[in-house]
């Protein structure tokens, strides 16, 4: 089953949530590259994020859910 940018947003929320990690707002979409490459993904943003090490863990975390993640 493909990924929603909907499910994604909820799924990274929990994730956040549950390691007590600091979020202001988390954004999804799905963005198209059908001229490139006939495909399409889906980011998500996390607003409000300090810089801190466990940037690492949360990348892990959308990478093996099928989505890709950045801050705001």
């Amino acid at each position: 089953m493909e990924i929603t940018a909907r499910k994604a947003r909820i799924l990274l929320i929990g994730f956040l949530s549950e390691e007590g990690l600091p979020f202001t707002r988390v954004q999804a979409r799905t963005i198209s590259f059908m001229d490139l490459a006939r495909a399409k993904r889906i980011f998500v943003k996390v607003y409000g994020w300090a810089p801190s090490p466990e940037w690492e863990k949360v990348r892990e975390f959308a990478v093996a859910n099928g989505f890709s993640v950045e801050t705001g």
